[in-house]
């Protein structure tokens, strides 16, 4: 289990596809995501507010995962 604290908001809401609540104004799914690049690009690991419970990571962290083939992680990409 692994529980990260570093909350960025880099999520670019003008270029992701989201589904947002009609009444609530929120995110309540992301199906393409697409990043502010200039405020993740020395993050390895990050949540960003409007999907708390994904870990994202950076192509740096899971190229050295896998060339180190650590076992139990999985990838998916998301942008």
């Amino acid at each position: 289990m692994l529980k990260v604290i570093n909350i960025i908001d880099c999520l670019d809401r003008s270029k992701a596809d989201l589904f947002i609540s009609e009444t609530s104004g929120r995110v309540l799914r992301i199906e393409k995501h697409a990043f502010k690049e200039e405020l993740i690009q020395y993050q390895h690991f990050f949540v960003v507010p409007e999907c708390k419970f994904g870990i994202l990571v950076s192509q740096k962290f899971k190229d050295l995962v896998e060339e180190s083939q650590l076992k139990g992680l999985k990838f998916k990409r998301v942008a």
